[in-house]
């Protein structure tokens, strides 16, 4: 939509939380990409979300692996290609031993991706890597929420919160830093 290349219903789409696939969504979309028609890129309206209930993560580092020939660690590679399979709602009925293990697995790809941080930024630039770094951090930040939750339900909610007001100060300073933002969040949060 940003870039004029492909239709409302494929931006709808890529949105991987069910909720925002709605008629009011759709007319903001098409509004936004209209708007942007005219504008310089550094004019142009930007979607980001914020929320750490998605695990697209998975799917960006098994990317990220493929793309720059680099082997992911240990283990690493099925646990994300599970983890980029399975819908983000279904992992509160995971097992604590199964989120322990895949968080554990966001320890990993941390120090993957720093033990060799020069490296991966002369390859992809520091932007992509800070990005690369931010996709593990919200994977972390799931499977501490829903570890969290299999003792205290109130308290998944207080994770979650604290995670997209992480993850909104992350793109503010990180990714647009000189630009405006506008924070759209559920009344519930």
């Amino acid at each position: 939509m940003l870039w004029n290349d492909g239709s409302v219903e494929d931006a709808l789409e890529s949105i991987s939380y069910w909720i925002y696939r709605t008629e009011e969504v759709r007319e903001l979309l098409i509004y936004l990409h209209d708007y942007n028609l005219n504008k310089s890129e550094g004019q142009k309206v930007k979607f980001v979300g914020i929320d750490m209930q998605s695990n697209e993560g998975a799917s960006y580092l098994l990317n990220l692996s493929q793309t720059y020939t680099k082997a992911l660690p240990d283990g690493a590679k099925s646990k994300l290609e599970d983890l980029d399979a399975e819908p983000n709602y279904k992992l509160a009925g995971k097992s604590l031993a199964w989120l322990n293990s895949r968080e554990q697995m966001t320890f990993d790809l941390r120090k993957w991706l720093e033990a060799e941080r020069e490296t991966w930024i002369e390859k992809m630039g520091e932007q992509e890597y800070k990005r690369a770094l931010r996709h593990v951090r919200v994977l972390e930040q799931i499977f501490l929420a829903y570890k969290a939750r299999k003792d205290d339900p109130f308290y998944y909610s207080n994770s979650r919160d604290r995670s997209m007001a992480e993850n909104a100060l992350w793109i503010i300073n990180e990714m647009y830093p000189d630009e405006k933002l506008m924070l759209w969040a559920h009344n519930g949060h």
